[in-house]
């Protein structure tokens, strides 16, 4: 008989009596060293069902539940399923199962449907005790509900899914039934979603709204759905806005954080500067692109044309790179915006390659363009070297004679120590290797002492 064969009949041997019981969790083993701890006293029938695995790791040590009002003996059990646990503390009720003498739990069994809550319900605080010197003590060091008195539960309640009219029903029509009055058929067309949760306020959802799909990743929720004022979120939906997917406070729709109007008593944004500004304004009938769209997405019916997008907010986030690129992409914009200052530090070089370079918005009216530092010295000493040619003609019988000008020396020698103290006649050295065009090192034999070695803007094109 092979291997599969057998074991499909072992699950299937009613015989062998294989059921789930209940279980009262009694303590958790995060790894493997609390279960060495001196402060974890060994009892032989603990380890019953637990010998031959490589890791103490998500363990628990609970009592079985029955109608005896004495102390029960303590079991090992590790988790069912190999590569999902879910979170579990003392206090929680779980379902076990041995099988061929090892013990399996699955749990918390969600007794109160509630996130941080899911205790045994039938614990009875009073019988664990036992008489010392003629008085019962209590044994344990829990809440009258079974939990540990250093566990904290959670007060943000169980994620849930309200019925969301705009996502569920997009073209604003149900198949059966009469979408207005919200009757059933309106109700019971919920499904709910895949939800993976934590006990304190963080969650992964994948669900969807109508066929349209969605994943949301929440840290630090505030309440029972997510919300971009969470601690932390990473959204990605399919259909619908950012205000139609997440939950806003009335009168508080999100803003960017770099649009935040907020009091500004040193007038620190003056010009009113927001984030997309500098974009070009389109034609009426498109988006424009000067500012930033709140409302991407927005149910339009059956001229939808927008549809996915992913948002990332919290406090601080860090895009990091540890080998190779980081890589931003887009097939219209890229924009920055921020509140504070903006900064780009690298240990190379800096490259911006573009059609045209404006630094402030009003320059995009091409009113002041940009100085090219070379051609300008040539200019420069070109009109010195015209202005330090010039004679003075005196009255008839005199030859032209030097332009003298205040202090010794005449305009041609003053002209010279000027452009000497400049280093205006100084050759410029680009240091750009003749095989491949590649510059040599970070700077040049920049010439003038007013022309920069490190920092350089493109000739004009022919």
């Amino acid at each position: 008989m092979s291997f599969g064969a057998q074991r499909f009949s072992i699950f299937n041997n009613q015989n062998l009596g294989y059921n789930f019981k209940l279980g009262h969790v009694e303590r958790v083993f995060g790894s493997a060293e609390e279960a060495s701890s001196p402060s974890y006293v060994t009892d032989s029938k603990k380890f019953v069902g637990i010998t031959g695995i490589s890791s103490m790791a998500q363990v628990v040590e609970y009592t079985e539940l029955n109608n005896s009002t004495s102390l029960q003996p303590k079991f090992l059990a590790q988790p069912l399923m190999r590569g999902f646990n879910d979170s579990i503390t003392r206090g929680d009720l779980i379902l076990f199962i041995t099988i061929n003498k090892k013990n399996f739990y699955i749990g918390p069994v969600n007794t109160f449907n509630d996130p941080s809550l899911a205790n045994n319900h039938l614990y009875n605080h009073e019988s664990n005790t036992i008489e010392r010197g003629g008085l019962e003590v209590n044994v344990d060091k829990d809440s009258p509900f079974g939990y540990n008195d250093n566990y904290f539960p959670s007060n943000v309640p169980k994620l849930s899914k309200p019925k969301n009219q705009v996502l569920d029903f997009p073209l604003g029509k149900m198949k059966t039934g009469n979408l207005e009055s919200k009757g059933p058929a309106y109700y019971e067309s919920n499904f709910t979603d895949m939800v993976i949760e934590g006990r304190h306020a963080n969650s992964i959802r994948i669900g969807s709204r109508a066929v349209n799909p969605l994943i949301i990743i929440s840290n630090k929720r505030s309440g029972d759905v997510e919300s971009l004022t969470d601690g932390s979120i990473i959204g990605m939906t399919s259909f619908g806005s950012l205000s139609d997917n997440y939950y806003e406070t009335p009168g508080n729709p999100f803003k960017l954080s770099c649009d935040v109007i907020e009091e500004d008593p040193d007038q620190t944004n003056p010009r009113g500067v927001y984030i997309n500004q500098g974009n070009d304004q389109l034609a009426e009938d498109q988006t424009p692109e000067n500012a930033f769209n709140y409302s991407f997405g927005q149910v339009r019916g059956a001229d939808q044309e927008e549809f996915d997008q992913i948002i990332i907010s919290s406090d601080r986030i860090i895009f990091n790179s540890n080998v190779e690129d980081v890589t931003l992409s887009s097939k219209r914009n890229i924009n920055f915006g921020a509140n504070g200052n903006f900064t780009i530090s690298n240990k190379g070089f800096s490259v911006i390659e573009s059609k045209n370079i404006y630094i402030g918005n009003e320059a995009k009216q091409r009113a002041q363009p940009m100085v090219l530092g070379n051609e300008l010295n040539k200019l420069l000493v070109e009109m010195l070297d015209l202005i330090s040619s010039l004679k003075f003609i005196p009255p008839p019988g005199g030859g032209p004679t030097p332009v003298f000008v205040n202090g010794p020396g005449d305009l041609a020698l003053k002209i010279k120590n000027l452009k000497g103290k400049f280093f205006m006649d100084k050759k410029y050295d680009p240091f750009i290797d003749e095989d491949d065009g590649v510059p040599i090192g970070d700077s040049s034999n920049n010439g003038a002492n007013y022309l920069s070695s490190h920092h350089f803007i493109e000739p004009n094109r022919e």
